[in-house]
């Protein structure tokens, strides 16, 4: 599992890019959906200024789309991938092909897709990037290796790769999603996906987060990759369920 990440300056973004690799895959969709509420509720919590903006832009982005026009003006707009040179920070969630219904298309791997758009220009030198993989597999191993590979891409790419969270199990991530965030099925994704979202808003790598907020290192995480996993009961239950 690799750990390397960027050593730069801790601050916070100015603004954030969310990107779904592929655009329709819906358990990336949900995730990355969840992602953005649970950061604009934590930045709400914590803001002093009632007058001030409680978090910084957060742009919806398709990579694959590059007219600017008909961007629209509603609650959470999709902006084209040259939008992604004005964020300092993204945050991609990336669904493998299998992690899908065999009827969509597999996706590009996220390490692929940084690459080009960082050749392209579409990504600016040492911004940061935070990874979230929907892993097929129980043991989220799929999911390790596409953070993995985007690590290492990042570090070619001259891009500022600042950890990320696998989630298991992506097939059941449309019902999971339907439960209390809290609650006993979908809490350990939960709090794998707040632990980024502290991260992001900090401006730190994951693995450095722990350190920054003062935990004891008998429990603190080095980890820069963590895996998350519903309750197991929750693969007994999620077939029982309507989707």
């Amino acid at each position: 599992m690799s750990t390397e990440h960027a050593r730069t300056t801790v601050r916070a973004p100015q603004r954030i890019a969310l990107v779904s690799l592929p655009a329709n895959a819906s358990a990336a969709g949900l995730v990355l959906d969840d992602f953005r509420a649970a950061l604009i509720a934590y930045a709400r919590l914590s803001s002093t200024d009632p007058q001030a903006a409680a978090h910084p832009p957060l742009l919806h982005v398709d990579v694959a789309r590059e007219d600017e026009r008909n961007v629209g003006d509603g609650e959470d707009p999709v902006h084209p991938a040259t939008a992604l040179a004005t964020c300092d920070a993204v945050v991609a969630v990336y669904a493998p092909g299998n992690a899908e219904p065999p009827r969509k298309p597999a996706a590009q791997t996220l390490g692929a897709a940084l690459t080009q758009l960082a050749a392209r220009g579409r990504l600016m030198p040492e911004t940061r990037i935070y990874g979230i993989a929907c892993a097929a597999r129980a043991d989220g191993a799929d999911g390790v290796h596409a953070l993995d590979d985007a690590a290492r891409a990042c570090a070619q790419a001259s891009l500022a790769w600042c950890g990320g969270t696998v989630i298991t199990d992506a097939g059941l991530i449309p019902r999971l999603m339907r439960a209390p965030r809290l609650g006993m099925w979908r809490r350990p994704v939960s709090r794998a996906i707040d632990r980024l979202v502290a991260a992001v808003r900090m401006g730190c790598a994951l693995d450095e987060l722990d350190t920054l907020l003062g935990v004891d290192p008998a429990h603190a995480s080095g980890d820069a990759i963590t895996v998350a996993s519903p309750h197991p009961l929750w693969r007994a239950v999620a077939p029982h369920l309507p989707r």
